[in-house]
């Protein structure tokens, strides 16, 4: 997997994968509204930040962001980094590409007038299709940076791609089913599963980022409890040998000890 530098961020793609993140941002962090009782609704809702979920049985946090475009300031302009991911599709003769929580694509000027020839938003698609048999690049849905469980697997659904086979309403769609692995040697391994009517396609993605964590408010309150238990541990050992030092010096003897 090579990571592609993209456009400056006044360029589409850019411009159209900030706006993705915001947007989501947007709606899991709603503004305040008061509510009959007088208290404002989601005050005490943490915000839920894009491309990350808690799972609502378990409580354990999942965070995909290290799979999905960055934006990085470079000699003092702010570019985006796309992270493409590919797959064969073995039997179906073609291969896919993906963008986890944003799109693969990384420069504009790289698509030909007829890819994703019924999608408007052609900078926000995050996966598609290519095949020698099939002249130019097939949209299977636009990017989405809200996580999902159905059930106890973890799951992104991508919609609005090109129109499926014989209709004229119906449009491709793509499911990423996120499985935990902490042995995989690379970043993520994505895996064609299967298609139903050439118009809804399935992959497995798995990597160590679908695995469970703390959040890091969680992470950092952690250390702080580690960080003072050893303090308190350093702080009795030497204070221990100090006053020990100071009895023996006084000459008074052994120190008290506690009772037991």
């Amino acid at each position: 997997m090579m990571l592609t530098l993209g456009l400056l961020v006044n360029t589409d793609t850019a411009s159209s994968n900030v706006k993705m993140l915001q947007s989501s941002a947007a709606v899991h962090n709603p503004k305040h509204k008061t509510n009959k009782s007088g208290e404002k609704d989601g005050e005490n809702t943490p915000a839920v930040k894009p491309c990350t979920v808690t799972n609502p049985l378990t409580n354990q946090f999942y965070d995909l962001r290290s799979l999905a475009a960055v934006t990085k300031d470079i000699d003092g302009q702010t570019v985006i980094v796309s992270q493409p991911w590919m797959t064969r599709g073995l039997d179906y003769a073609g291969n896919f590409t993906l963008g986890i929580c944003s799109s693969p694509i990384s420069l504009p000027e790289d698509l030909d007038g007829d890819d994703f020839s019924s999608v408007r938003n052609k900078t926000e698609v995050a996966a598609y299709f290519t095949s020698p048999d099939f002249p130019h690049k097939m949209a299977l849905g636009l990017a989405s940076t809200e996580l999902k469980f159905r059930g106890r697997n973890l799951v992104m659904e991508y919609t609005g791609g090109d129109l499926c086979p014989n209709s004229k309403t119906r449009r491709r769609s793509s499911l990423l089913l996120f499985s935990c692995d902490r042995e995989i040697q690379s970043k993520a391994k994505v895996s064609y599963i299967g298609s139903a009517d050439d118009c809804a396609y399935f992959f497995e993605v798995r990597t160590i980022h679908a695995c469970a964590t703390a959040p890091t408010g969680e992470n950092m309150g952690i250390v702080s409890i580690v960080f003072l238990i050893g303090a308190a541990a350093a702080i009795t050992f030497f204070g221990g040998g100090v006053l020990y030092k100071l009895f023996k010096r006084l000459d008074l003897g052994q120190p008290p000890r506690l009772p037991n």
